[in-house]
């Protein structure tokens, strides 16, 4: 993980193998929109995967962090009280 600067994280890897060659590139950025922000999501960016004939990546998803907030408290039992975790959501495929 490499923090770039501004909010941004770029996270760097490859899938089962031990190459210093990365598979895959995900950029996260907290630099949102509004209407992001309305959706629940405190990071969006993108997910590049690399090919290897070619020598080069291209981007291939959409990805959001949502805000989670602890779950609410009524009061009823104190082991109900979680907090939920963060998740990534691929959107769609580009």
């Amino acid at each position: 993980m490499i923090v770039v600067g501004d909010g941004a994280l770029l996270i760097v890897g490859t899938f089962k193998r031990r190459v210093p060659d990365p598979d895959f590139k995900l950029y996260l950025s907290s630099n949102i929109t509004l209407a992001d922000y309305n959706m629940g999501y405190c990071l969006t960016g993108t997910l590049e995967r690399g090919d290897q004939h070619a020598n080069q990546f291209q981007t291939t998803h959409f990805a959001v962090i949502r805000r989670c907030w602890p779950a609410s408290n009524d009061g009823h039992d104190s082991q109900t009280h979680k907090t939920q975790h963060t998740y990534i959501d691929f959107l769609f495929n580009r």
